[in-house]
Order: structure tokens, then C-alpha cells, then sequence
């Protein structure tokens, strides 16, 4: 999967390698396997790659895997979680940055916008939820999807709401999504799309076998901190200033 992504970089945004890529210091550490990367910008100053911290709410999760009626999976909201530290989901995209004028984010492409299209061939980079219809006051919705093909195959779709990350899913139902899915035990294994987008960033993609686990007297709820999000060349990996 990782060889066809590489091979399709041509197709997708920055085809010419040109403009800086923002990744997470544990992508490019981990998944790209850069044991260093001396002169990149730490944007916190700090020098650690990434920090979950977990803190105590109401009773709103399920910690096994099976699903409880109007809680969410602990178990995927870690691993969702997880991910953006590994800099999957959220980090993946510069749009939230562009949305909100995020400098110096806003300059650069995230690792997934040069796997985000939006039909064969055609790469998306957009906030925009809607567009109009040609000749037409009729507004339609955009779509952007994950493709490491060149835009051949659709994923899965990209959120596009405006709400949310733009490099989190479209649809419910999987770990990567925008939104959870209360009562809804979503996995990961390698079909799922999750799994894929991890291929593309670098990651071999182990999955392995989970066991239930007592559920703690109060709950955790995970919040991801990327601590270390740098921004690199991609074609050169020559670090920017």
C-alpha cells in the first residue's frame, strides 16, 4: 500500500515536492523512519513527540468490546486518538489551520493532503462544504476522499463539514471518523480504512487481538496533545527553518 501512495505523490497536491509538509515528530521519527531531524520546528518548543493525557468524566464509555447502548468505545477512542500523535487524523490536514489562519500551519500541506482528492487525477484542498453546480444556483456538497492511487479508488471519504477535522473520516462508524458513534464498537483491522491511512504515512500496520479489561471506578476520557509538530521538505526531508 505504502509503494502505490509513494508511487501516485505525482498525482495529489505538492506533485512537485515544492512546499513544506507539517507532520508530527512521531511520523516522521516512527513512521518514516528519520532517527533525526535536527533544524525541523518544534511548534510547542518542547521536544517531546507526543503526550495523551486522560482525565475523569461521567460514566459515558464501554472498555470491552462489546457495545453498550449510548456509551462509547473507550478502546477506539484511544486508538483515535493515538493515531493523530502518529499523526493520522487531525494532524494529517493543514485545512483546519487554513480555516482558521493558523501561521505558520497554514502555508504548509499535512502528511494525508497529498493523498486527498477529489476525483481521479483531481486533488482536493478545500474548507469549503458546498459548492455550487455549474451554470446553477444550486449548491451541492464537496467531497474529498483518501486515495493512494491517484484518485482511482475512493477509501473513504474525508470529512468536509467544516466541523471537526478535515483529515478525520466522513462517515460514522470508524475509528478515524469526525464524529463517534455511541453503541458502536468500531476495529481495527487491515480492511478497515484506518488501517490503510496508516500504511500511508509510513506505518507497517500491526494490528493485534484486545482483551476486555475491568472498567475503572471513574471514567477516562482521552485528549491528544501533538507535542512535536514539525515541519519538514518532503521530497529533499530538508527540515524548515
Amino acid at each position: 500500500m505504502l509503494a502505490s501512495a509513494v508511487a501516485n505523490l505525482s498525482k495529489g497536491n505538492d506533485a512537485s515536492g515544492t512546499v513544506g509538509i507539517a507532520a508530527t515528530a512521531a511520523d516522521l521519527r516512527v513512521g518514516l523512519g528519520l532517527s533525526s531531524y535536527a533544524g525541523a520546528t518544534a511548534l510547542n518548543g518542547q521536544t517531546f513527540d507526543g503526550v495523551i493525557t486522560l482525565g475523569t468524566q461521567s460514566n459515558s464509555f464501554f472498555y470491552g468490546t462489546t457495545p453498550v447502548s449510548g456509551a462509547y468505545s473507550a478502546i477506539s477512542v484511544t486508538e483515535h486518538e493515538i493515531n493523530e500523535v502518529l499523526g493520522g487524523g487531525g494532524p494529517g490536514s493543514t485545512l483546519n489551520a487554513l480555516a482558521t489562519g493558523n501561521s505558520p500551519l497554514d502555508q504548509y500541506y499535512g502528511a494525508l493532503d497529498l493523498y486527498r482528492y477529489a476525483a481521479a487525477g483531481v486533488p482536493s484542498y478545500t474548507t469549503a462544504a458546498t459548492t455550487a453546480v455549474p451554470g446553477s444556483s444550486t449548491l451541492i456538497p464537496v467531497t474529498s476522499f483518501l486515495s493512494v492511487d491517484g484518485g482511482q479508488t475512493n477509501i473513504v471519504n474525508f470529512n468536509q463539514t467544516g466541523t471537526g477535522d478535515y483529515a478525520d473520516f466522513g462517515p460514522s462508524g470508524y475509528i478515524q471518523s469526525a464524529t463517534g458513534s455511541p453503541g458502536v464498537y468500531p476495529t481495527y483491522t487491515t480492511s478497515s480504512p484506518t488501517f490503510t491511512m496508516m500504511q500511508a504515512l509510513g506505518y507497517a500496520g500491526a494490528t493485534v487481538t484486545t482483551t476486555s479489561v475491568p472498567e475503572p471506578a471513574s471514567l477516562l476520557v482521552l485528549a491528544a496533545g501533538v507535542g512535536g509538530l514539525r515541519v519538514v521538505r518532503r521530497r529533499r526531508r530538508r527540515p524548515v527553518q
